[in-house]
């Protein structure tokens, strides 16, 4: 395998995001190859996440980790003769957490094991009470939306709900009028 620097280290919970080079081209990237990131912790769990192409040679992946220590890497792509993106390897550290929210310290949310509540991943429940911001993103400025945000968490709100169907809720695109995913391959 061609061994990668140690990647930046990130907190228990964090997200560390990881950059590979393609050592190809390709005219629709996306639709031409795939990506996968294959992380094992510093206990042995395996877990897969998929791979992005960023544009030009550019791709990436992101991933959480759920244990301090040693974490180790390894890309596998759809392209074998890709040496930039396939057979890549490389470790980070996961350290605690660095913040106090109830994410940085008992982990994302997820349903429970008999289906009948929410909670973070160390088991503590989590009470989901959500107000529904529809088109807030797309349509706020930035100083608009954090207000937003702040007085949601100043009056114990847990979760907000809004749409990423841009196409069907505001189709003349975002405050700018840019539109995600405008078509096209």
């Amino acid at each position: 395998m061609n061994e990668e620097t140690t990647g930046p280290d990130v907190s228990k919970w964090g997200r560390i995001e990881i950059e590979f080079e393609s050592s190809r081209v390709y005219q629709n990237p996306v639709q031409e190859m795939a990506l996968q990131v294959v992380f094992t912790s510093p206990f042995g769990a395996v877990h897969h996440a998929m791979g992005f192409w960023d544009g030009g040679l550019a791709w990436r992946a992101r991933f959480s980790p759920d244990e301090e220590g040693e974490w180790k890497y390894e890309t596998f792509c759809t392209d074998a003769k890709n040496g930039g993106l396939h057979n890549r390897d490389g470790a980070f550290f996961c350290g605690p957490s660095e913040t106090r929210t109830d994410f940085d310290v008992h982990g994302p949310i997820r349903l429970s094991p008999d289906k009948h509540y929410m909670m973070h991943a160390d088991g503590r429940p989590f009470f989901y009470l959500a107000d529904t911001a529809w088109n807030g993103c797309l349509r706020s400025s930035r100083d608009e939306w954090r207000y937003y945000l702040s007085e949601r968490v100043r009056q114990g709100f847990t979760a907000v709900q809004w749409v990423a169907t841009q196409w069907r809720s505001a189709p003349e695109g975002d405050r700018e009028g840019h539109r995600a995913f405008p078509g096209g391959k």
